[in-house]
């Protein structure tokens, strides 16, 4: 991807460029990685203060993620 973007800062390059499929797999990843933080940031906090209410909270957090990421890769591969 580097090669292909040269110069162009990342965020600018993946809001400009024409490759759906490369803006797919970016939102994708990112989500993934993002909810595996959230996720073990929530099971932590429940573990460690013995409320199970910040597993939900992580769960909803996850949920928040997924939601925004496919209204963005929505609106990203739309006709223009």
């Amino acid at each position: 991807m580097h090669r292909r973007r040269g110069a162009t800062p990342f965020f600018r390059f993946l809001r400009d460029t024409k490759d759906s499929d490369m803006v797919v797999v970016f939102g994708e990843n990112a989500a993934a990685s993002l909810s595996l933080i959230l996720a073990i940031a929530a099971l932590g906090l429940a573990s460690v203060s013995g409320d199970p209410r910040w597993d939900g909270i992580g769960s909803l957090a996850i949920g928040a993620v997924l939601v925004c990421v496919a209204i963005f890769l929505g609106w990203r591969s739309s006709p223009s």
